[in-house]
């Protein structure tokens, strides 16, 4: 799906220096407020972003974001990765 955001001339050169530029840094911030307010999985957010997953993973960290990884989630992968062994 596309949509298309109209953001002021002024706006748009104080955020980035191009509009492909201004596009990565909407899409990345989304997807981190989107993250971050529990509103998408990691694997959303890493495709919101246009990241690899490891990329976005360092921005989480360099913005001191916490990863939503709940008890549950942590019992889930445990138990994949014992069946998977």
């Amino acid at each position: 799906m596309n949509v298309l955001v109209e953001i002021p001339d002024g706006l748009g050169l104080a955020l980035a220096d191009s509009p492909d530029a201004l596009r990565r840094r909407v899409a990345l911030d989304l997807a981190l407020y989107y993250y971050g307010e529990h509103l998408v999985s990691l694997g959303k957010a890493v495709e919101l972003s246009g990241m690899t997953r490891g990329e976005f993973e360092a921005v989480l960290a360099e913005r001191k974001i916490e990863r939503n990884y709940s008890a549950e989630d942590l019992e889930a992968d445990l138990k994949w990765a014992k069946q998977s062994s």
